[in-house]
């Protein structure tokens, strides 16, 4: 007992010499802009102060594809190489019959949201004739859609356990059981293959601070559809590097991702144009070499001899 009322105290003590030392800092940082938000709220000090957001960067260099399934000599290599990839992919993950493959990679946590993923293929299957034009999309079928929903997963861990199970219960309860992969605690090297393969990566998070996995989706020329929220909303151009869904209100928000499936599927030459337009964004904003030279120029700034 006295442990854990020390361990308080001590929690309590360096809370407040966090929110009392911030405020002499020369320069806070923060991801995105929604987490400055959060920030001055967590420390009042800062209220008044200019926080500037310096983005994280992706480990890129864990996002490099064989190249068994990528000619390197192509221009359009990467952003084309999809077939290829899903051929290298184990063979229960995506049926060979699937024409048009969209991926989501998140934890198997409730905060991921993964459910509006399924929420959004049904409402596309249900109104296909409205949503999926026949000609422009080659005469498609539902059946020629497939979904996978990759991600963390720890044995170890409830939440873990109980989401995946009440997210297989829902595919089944939508009828769409047949069109759904999951995986399971998947490999770096199976994500990139699993990003690469698809058309468009989905990403279900609502206010997310910065939300890793569109820039990895951009690194690699696939375009992302995710909420018009937190972090997505500065990564993901909407209508050039993919496109957003307003968050609100949120009984639309499976219809909003199921027009947005559609348009892949209306215009298949979207992947390779919107993807080469992603890559280059990640390139110019979100690379090792950007961070560095924004970090650079915040620090330039700190040692200038006016500065105070």
């Amino acid at each position: 007992m006295l442990l854990f009322k020390t361990t308080d105290i001590a929690k309590c003590y360096l809370k407040c010499m966090r929110k009392s030392s911030t405020r002499f800092s020369d320069n806070v940082n923060s991801s995105v802009h929604l987490p400055a938000g959060v920030v001055r709220q967590t420390f009042p000090s800062l209220a008044k102060s200019e926080l500037e957001v310096l983005y994280p960067v992706a480990n890129t260099d864990s996002l490099r594809l064989p190249s068994a399934v990528v000619d390197f000599d192509d221009p359009n290599g990467l952003s084309n190489c999809r077939q290829s990839c899903r051929n290298a992919l184990p063979g229960h993950i995506i049926p060979k019959s699937a024409r048009f493959v969209f991926v989501s990679i998140n934890r198997y946590e409730r905060k991921k949201n993964l459910s509006l993923a399924l929420f959004a293929l049904s409402h596309l299957f249900i109104h296909w004739d409205e949503l999926v034009d026949s000609d422009k999309s080659g005469h498609a079928k539902p059946s020629d859609v497939h979904l996978v929903l990759a991600g963390g997963y720890d044995t170890r861990v409830a939440e873990n356990v109980e989401y995946h199970k009440e997210l297989t219960a829902l595919a089944d309860e939508l009828k769409i059981g047949d069109h759904v992969t999951f995986v399971r605690s998947c490999p770096s090297e199976v994500k990139t293959l699993l990003i690469s393969s698809s058309d468009a990566v989905l990403y279900t998070p609502d206010r997310e601070h910065f939300g890793i996995v569109p820039v990895e989706a951009m690194f690699l020329y696939r375009p992302v559809i995710a909420l018009d929220s937190g972090g997505p909303r500065e990564t993901v151009l909407d209508g050039s590097t993919g496109f957003l869904c307003r968050a609100e209100p949120e009984a639309r928000l499976p219809g909003c991702f199921a027009v947005q499936l559609a348009r892949f599927l209306n215009d298949p030459s979207l992947v390779s144009r919107m993807g080469k337009m992603a890559h280059r964004r990640v390139v110019e904003h979100f690379s090792c070499n950007a961070f560095r030279k924004q970090l650079c120029d915040i620090i330039s700034h700190l040692s200038a001899p006016n500065f105070q």
